[in-house]
């Protein structure tokens, strides 16, 4: 491997490093880091200058920059968050012009499917709460039971999705970064990484 192989490796490391973090972040604490940010625009515009040159660089920031403008309108009227907003720019800033409108799509797409997941979750639990009977037969039992494996200790994705419930009914916004991130690896799976 030569040295401009290896730093580009490094990059395109940094760029899934801050991806995943994003995602984790915005998951757990509902905000996106912007060292993840940072990370993801850093390792995206360094990997962009290596394998296109200067002119394929400036052209994906350019594009990253009136992206990051037309979903700042998107942020003002409360549709994404400043976090999302960022992060979806900066992965656009890795990525080549024909590919932009995949990316955007996929990111799309990936976010409608997650926040319908989530919303169901929000109504699913809304009914635990209520007590409601669906088919005769309480949902889950009472409140704040919840369910053990078999050990007797409550199992993680059942504490996951209990929190996530209580989340959404308390109104808590839903996480966009984890959309950010299936769409962008699903865009790099289908496209192929440049």
């Amino acid at each position: 491997m030569s040295a401009r192989e290896i730093l580009l490796l490094a990059t395109r490391s940094t760029l899934v490093t801050g991806m995943l973090a994003a995602a984790a972040a915005d998951l757990r604490w509902r905000i996106v880091p912007d060292t993840a940010v940072l990370a993801v625009a850093f390792g995206g515009g360094l990997a962009r200058l290596l394998s296109g040159g200067a002119m394929a660089a400036g052209l994906g920031l350019a594009a990253a920059l009136a992206l990051f403008l037309l979903l700042s309108a998107l942020w003002r009227f409360g549709v994404l968050g400043g976090g999302d907003v960022k992060l979806i720019a900066a992965a656009a800033l890795g990525e080549p012009l024909a590919r932009l409108f995949a990316l955007l799509t996929s990111i799309a797409l990936a976010g409608g499917v997650l926040a319908g997941l989530l919303l169901l979750g929000r109504w699913f639990f809304g009914r635990r709460l209520f007590g409601r009977r669906l088919f005769g037969r309480r949902l889950f039992g009472r409140l704040g039971e919840v369910s053990s494996d078999r050990n007797g200790a409550p199992s993680r994705l059942r504490r996951l999705i209990g929190k996530e419930g209580m989340r959404g009914c308390a109104g808590t916004p839903i996480p966009y970064a984890p959309a950010v991130l299936i769409g962008w690896a699903w865009t790099g799976i289908r496209c192929g990484i440049r």
